[in-house]
């Protein structure tokens, strides 16, 4: 927690636009490797969603879903992200990102499952947007 008290997830949804894509701004997927604010640090705040946030993050960009896809094959971290992740998409509802970090979860099916599902979460804030959508009757 920073100074104010206010946790990262906490910030990032009261800051929605602060760190994103562009795309992202006007309602599309970003397609943009690079969010908007910071340069570098923008580059820096993605890899951290990702490594650290994992899928409870409500934007990852490109490198973010990279970085969080190759630490699917680091023995013992990829474990450990796919049982966070698996609690995030328990929380979410998400049947297929459940069902993909489990797999991830043994280290046998290891970083193959997780980098189907960081795809897979690529796709979720458009996701998100459609079913809230449906539910307001738009």
């Amino acid at each position: 927690m920073g100074a104010t008290g206010m946790g990262i997830l906490e910030w990032e949804r009261s800051h929605p636009d602060e760190l994103s894509c562009p795309d992202e701004r006007h309602g599309g997927m970003s397609t943009s490797a690079t969010p908007t604010r910071g340069g570098c640090l923008g580059f820096v705040v993605d890899v951290w969603r990702g490594a650290v946030i994992g899928d409870f993050a409500t934007k990852v960009g490109f490198f973010g879903a990279l970085t969080q896809a190759l630490l699917g094959f680091v023995p013992v971290i990829g474990t450990l992200c796919a049982v966070r992740d698996l609690i995030a998409d328990m929380r979410m509802g998400d049947r297929l990102g459940m069902l993909l970090n489990a797999l991830a979860i043994f280290p046998v099916f290891g970083g193959v499952p997780k980098t189907i599902e960081v795809i897979h979460h690529l796709n979720r804030p458009t996701r998100l947007k459609r079913q809230a959508a449906e539910r307001n009757g738009a």
